[in-house]
């Protein structure tokens, strides 16, 4: 799960440093890490398509089941930072909040991180997700990059929302399919 979040936070900083160049915001920014030949690498990894976590997917991620998952971290990852470009898009400074909200959250993310030495099952995405969101001082953009991380990730929305967390106005919207809950 780590290494999903490592990869998705990666994509979208990368997302907002191309914001910041001549060229303008880049949602395909792994177009300067690939040549033609691995073009369907870059298309598996822009940001502004609609990724959703599937069923397969969400089982295989929490059952930590590591032997399958082997390179669909890059999946979850994408799945992550395609949300939080999604709910960064309503203006620049709301972007630049975000980004600068996903940097706090890090303290937050290590502290989990040692928490869950010794539990793996203490690390989950929506624990993750909620110490980003608790970073967002703007309520707008709050409930907007709550509403996305539930939909595209699919974490209960109990599960976001308290504690510092995600405001209980959260919903999802349909740009994802609904899945079973567990």
């Amino acid at each position: 799960m780590l290494k999903s979040l490592d990869e998705g936070l990666a994509d979208f900083h990368a997302y907002v440093a191309s914001c910041q160049t001549a060229f303008g915001c880049n949602t395909r920014v792994l177009a300067t890490s690939f040549d033609d030949i691995r073009a369907e690498m870059v298309e598996a990894r822009d940001l502004s398509k609609n990724w959703c976590m599937d069923v397969s997917l969400r089982q295989q991620l929490l059952e930590w089941n590591f032997a399958k998952f082997s390179g669909k971290e890059y999946k979850v990852g994408t799945i992550l930072a395609s949300a939080l470009y999604k709910a960064s898009t309503l203006s620049p400074a709301h972007r630049q909040q975000l980004a600068r909200a996903v940097v706090a959250a890090y303290d937050d993310l290590a502290d989990l991180t040692d928490i869950a030495l010794d539990d793996q099952q203490q690390f989950t995405l929506a624990k993750a997700a909620k110490s980003i969101a608790r970073h967002v001082t703007d309520r707008d953009l709050k409930q907007t990059v709550c509403t996305k991380l539930a939909t595209h990730l699919q974490i209960p929305l109990d599960e976001l929302v308290g504690d510092d967390g995600c405001p209980a106005s959260t919903t999802t919207d349909s740009s994802c399919p609904n899945l079973p809950p567990l």
